[in-house]
């Protein structure tokens, strides 16, 4: 059978972001039954289901990245993160250009897909709203959220959405280990 996927976070553990989705694409361009998400058009699930998918990222633009003492091990084990960890400014700045790529990425597929389909499943790792970012049963906190929702992509689904109201949306994601569920809209369900 196919395998989709996304990466997460923890698939960039000790090399760099940028290495791992190229070996991504490698994988997935030489394996005819692996995609990776990124690298591929729309997928056909079925005559009224598409999929598409980005990892996305963490982008700081939700909670109280400023305020924040969280220091993932993503600072220390991911080299674009280690190389910007001492520096706030530089680590926002890289977080955001990260979720602002995956956002743009995801709408643009998003779009693409639904000229398509009547139903578009979205695979990413880092949730794309606050309201679906959990842990342990409970909303992150203003602490966790910069690192834990991904505000570009959420802002870019809902967009798309509310332009095509007659389709339906499901965000399916991890990244907080934590089982949950939302309606962001009314074809719009994490």
């Amino acid at each position: 059978r196919p395998i989709y996927f996304v990466l997460g976070n923890h698939d960039c553990y000790g090399g760099t972001i940028g290495s791992a989705r190229r070996l991504a694409d490698n994988l997935s361009q030489n394996h005819p039954q692996i995609w990776y998400l990124p690298s591929c058009d729309p997928v056909r699930l079925s005559a009224s289901t598409g999929l598409i998918g980005h990892g996305g990222w963490g982008d700081a633009q939700l909670g109280d990245f400023w305020n924040s003492q969280v220091r993932l091990t993503d600072f220390q084990r991911i080299g674009e993160l280690l190389a910007a960890a001492h520096n706030r400014g530089l680590l926002l700045d890289l977080l955001t250009a990260l979720g602002r790529d995956a956002g743009r990425f995801l709408g643009s597929q998003l779009r693409q897909a639904l000229f398509e389909y009547d139903r578009v499943i979205v695979l990413t790792h880092v949730p794309p709203f606050a309201e679906a970012s959990w842990h342990r049963g409970k909303p992150s906190g203003e602490d966790w959220l910069p690192f834990f929702a991904c505000a570009s992509t959420g802002i870019a689904l809902r967009k798309v959405m509310e332009e095509y109201p007659d389709k339906r949306t499901t965000v399916l994601c991890g990244h907080t280990h934590s089982p949950g569920h939302c309606e962001v809209l009314p074809n719009l369900f994490v």
